[in-house]
């Protein structure tokens, strides 16, 4: 029997392994992840700097949460993908954008007065612009900042669009191309995408309540009529192809009303061009050329240059026409009228209207100067006796101002109201050219001549001589 005593062996245990820590780097390098395999028997964790070590290790440089890795190495997660580092995103640039200096919308708004009250003629439809306007500015796009991925590469940011400038009819862009001015001068208006300025403004219809009154720098159509109490104007051509009733037109250049001009003793045209109508009745016609009309009935007309009452029913009834050059028509009065009709010729239009509102514009800077000479006497006197409170030498010496420029105004306008008398004395040659009959009741005048027609004359001219005064011939047409 073995008496030997037996020994057990104990096996040694594995050595610690630490914990183990791998960066991955997502492929557009805008993320980076920590994933941690934890520790074995008793191996120890790793620390916020191991971690950080490692990160700039792999070339995570940029957007490193250092809250999420202090906290993960204080409290670690294992085996999962945490978060560590985000990219700096880039921030985009700001698009560019077109700024109008126009209204947009053509709403018909009624004008607020300062009384109060609301003038609804004034609707604000139409936006009229000079040659040379700025319409719209290009705000130009801003860049935006460049962002950084977690491994520092730069992220370009998204390319702002830039704004493209409306260029449209009649418009142009400025040389530095930031700004689209008007070629032209007319109404602005947005067609579509594009902005456009129209040198002819159409009404559609009628000129009345619906569109207020139309003040256009460029020529205007309206297709239907002008109401009284309404008024067009045009610094070029004006057509109304229905009437003018009672309303008011005045135009830079030429006037044409299809269907006639009903004036109801209100009705008034003015023209730097030619006025055409197919009638003229209660109204007013001023045209510094000429102006042409199948029939005027109680009318006023005055032309710088011709007129001409022409056609198979043409006449003139109870009317004073003034021509500056000739006066052509057909029938003058009638067998049964008793009010004159007055046919003028010589004398200028323009001259006639500054003889009609001289006196008036002197009369009135006369009474300014009056009541300035009181007000400078009084202050003058307070100034003698050192009473002259602390604004009150500068009043005095606005009121000497405004006396000096009161009294000049006065000297230009005497010496051009002594200028238009004499070119009205001087002036006074032309011809009335009857192609039917001119009937009792009818004046000529021409220059400082006058002729009372006491009994029908037919088809016959009148003019001027030197000698002789006004004297007759058989009409010339």
């Amino acid at each position: 029997m073995d008496t030997t005593p037996t020994t057990s062996t104990t096996p040694a245990p594995p050595p610690p392994v630490d914990a183990k820590a791998e960066i991955s780097i997502a492929p557009d390098r805008k993320k980076a992840f920590l994933k941690i395999r934890p520790p074995e028997h008793g191996g120890a964790d790793l620390d916020s700097a191991a971690l950080q070590a490692l990160l700039t290790e792999r070339g995570v440089v940029t957007g490193i949460l250092t809250d999420v890795v202090a906290q993960t190495a204080a409290n670690p997660q294992y085996s999962v993908p945490i978060l560590v580092a985000a990219a700096l995103e880039p921030v985009a640039g700001v698009p560019g954008r077109v700024q109008y200096h126009f209204p947009r919308s053509r709403e018909a708004r009624p004008q607020l007065l300062p009384n109060g009250s609301v003038d609804y003629k004034q609707l604000g439809l139409i936006h009229n612009v000079r040659a040379g306007d700025v319409l719209c500015t290009k705000i130009p796009a801003t860049p935006g900042t460049p962002g950084m991925d977690v491994t520092g590469q730069p992220i370009a940011p998204k390319q702002a669009a830039e704004a493209v400038l409306p260029v449209g009819k009649n418009t142009s862009i400025s040389q530095d191309g930031l700004c689209l001015l008007a070629a032209t001068d007319g109404q602005v208006d947005q067609v579509n995408r594009s902005v456009c300025v129209q040198n002819v403004f159409e009404v559609s219809e009628n000129v009345d309540l619906s569109t207020g009154n139309i003040h256009f720098l460029g020529n205007v159509v309206v297709k239907g009529n002008v109401f009284s109490g309404f008024e067009v104007n045009a610094e070029g051509n004006v057509t109304v192809k229905g009437c003018l009733e009672g309303g008011v037109i005045k135009a830079g250049g030429n006037v044409v009303i299809q269907e006639g001009v009903n004036g109801k003793n209100v009705g008034r045209v003015e023209a730097e061009g030619d006025i055409r109508c197919k009638y003229v009745q209660n109204a007013t016609l001023v045209s510094f050329l000429n102006i042409e009309t199948g029939m005027c009935i109680n009318s006023t007309i005055q032309a710088g240059g011709n007129v001409r009452i022409v056609g198979a029913h043409a006449g003139i009834l109870s009317s004073r026409i003034t021509a500056r050059n000739s006066i052509e028509c057909r029938d003058i009065g009638s067998a049964t009228a008793t009010q004159e009709s007055i046919l003028e010729v010589g004398s200028d239009p323009h001259n006639l209207l500054r003889m009609d509102t001289l006196p008036k514009e002197i009369t009135a800077v006369q009474k300014n100067l009056g009541d300035l000479e009181r007000l400078i006497t009084y202050f003058e006197a307070l100034k003698a006796q050192n009473r002259l409170r602390e604004d009150q030498p500068t009043k005095l010496l606005q009121m000497l101002a405004t006396r000096a420029a009161q009294q000049e105004k006065l000297v230009a306008l005497q010496m051009e109201l002594t200028d238009v008398e004499q070119r009205m004395t001087t002036a006074g040659y032309g011809t009335v050219n009857v192609l039917g009959s001119a009937y009792a009741g009818t004046r000529i005048v021409i220059g400082p001549e006058n002729l009372q027609i006491h009994s029908e004359y037919k088809y016959t001219q009148f003019s001027r001589s030197p000698e002789k005064g006004i004297v007759t011939s058989p009409a010339k047409g």
